[in-house]
């Protein structure tokens, strides 16, 4: 990772920093810092780590998050430590580690580039806040490099981690494996050999599904249930099966409809999660001419997933999970024009971006701070 993505990660981080702080001299003592980065799923992770998981009442909703970050907050918070503080700093040391994974699949230009669009990307703040997006990212980003050079046990241990944190280490696993089966071989390879080397990758990949089967099976020996995640998930978030037409048309009734007019902000968000959702379609096609398969399975079984839900929600948080995304921007910042008008038009498209990103990236920060719905 070279010093301008250190710069963009140290000038990020302080505007996200910040914001936080003029929202609370704002807010002339009604909230502390703390409160002001604890908002929504914050609180969950703590009460894990505090209290552990609870099966019954309102505190049931909390099997719907993973245990890594809890796990990590655990031993800090039984020693008097504020468990926001940690989790803010446990996020600052993974978005370093997540930039320069990106860095690392694109190399020195394309990953500057990417690596500096993830760090002020429009939902920025929650790689900031005691979330899990930092630190899966971190995971999942050099779990896809090492998998890429083949070295496939620190893929598996990183994709593990993944897993820990977030069920999008799933996909992650699938991905992988479609990684695996599309991997170019050697010309002449026979079909025995193929299969054995798809065999012999592929075995690393049941450490990570063993780490989403441990969890699954702990909830299972808890509640005796197999669903309690999938019904956790739909008594919080009403996140039940539908079909994708009607996920999208419940979508737009939030954002068009007067049944959510008492929810300031809400249209707005969800307006996002259908630009975010479409930004996912462009990079899926876009990686389906690139014939790159695997990132490909990334983002598609997300955009599947999302869809097959009441409604669209936490796509635009998903967006930062998508590291083809930031390479495919990166790409279009750096590629090369050898017109005057073509050089003109490309910095001005550069700036436009970063600013715009910019902007909505506080904007996105202020009304997590406020406890506004943010996605």
């Amino acid at each position: 990772m070279n010093r301008w993505i250190a710069w963009v990660w140290v000038v990020s981080r302080l505007a996200l920093l910040s914001m936080a702080l003029v929202i609370v001299v704002r807010a002339d003592g009604a909230t502390t810092f703390s409160q002001a980065v604890s908002h929504w799923d914050v609180q969950h992770f703590l009460g894990i780590a505090r209290d552990g998981y609870e099966i019954t009442g309102d505190d049931s909703k909390r099997m719907a998050f993973f245990p890594g970050l809890p796990l990590l907050l655990a031993p800090f918070m039984a020693v008097g430590l504020p468990g926001e503080m940690v989790g803010l700093v446990l996020s600052a040391v993974a978005s370093v580690v997540a930039a320069a994974g990106l860095y690392r699949l694109g190399g020195p230009t394309i990953g500057t580039w990417a690596a500096g669009l993830w760090l002020i990307a429009p939902t920025a703040v929650f790689g900031f806040l005691p979330y899990t997006e930092a630190l899966f990212c971190a995971s999942a980003f050099w779990a896809w490099a090492f998998a890429k050079e083949d070295r496939w046990l620190a893929a598996a241990l990183l994709a593990a981690a993944a897993c820990s944190f977030r069920v999008s280490g799933v996909f992650l696993v699938g991905a992988l494996g479609v990684m695996i089966l599309t991997r170019p071989m050697p010309d002449g390879t026979t079909l025995g050999g193929r299969i054995g080397a798809w065999l012999r990758r592929a075995v690393w990949l049941l450490i990570p599904a063993a780490t989403v089967l441990a969890y699954l099976v702990y909830l299972f020996v808890r509640t005796g249930s197999w669903t309690a995640w999938a019904d956790a998930q739909q008594a919080g978030w009403a996140r039940a099966w539908a079909l994708p037409t009607d996920s999208i048309m419940r979508t737009i009734g939030v954002i068009a409809g007067p049944a959510y007019d008492d929810r300031p902000g809400w249209d707005t968000v969800f307006t996002f999660e259908l630009v975010s959702f479409a930004v996912g379609l462009i990079a899926v096609g876009w990686l389906w001419r690139r014939r790159q398969w695997a990132e490909l399975s990334w983002i598609a079984v997300q955009l599947v997933a999302f869809s097959l839900s009441e409604w669209l929600m936490s796509v635009n948080r998903a967006v930062l999970l998508w590291f083809p995304v930031w390479l495919i921007a990166a790409e279009l910042m750096t590629r090369q024009t050898t017109s005057k008008a073509g050089h003109v038009l490309q910095r001005v498209g550069r700036v436009t971006w970063i600013v715009v990103s910019v902007v909505v990236m506080l904007w996105w920060a202020q009304m997590f701070y406020r406890s506004e719905w943010a996605s």
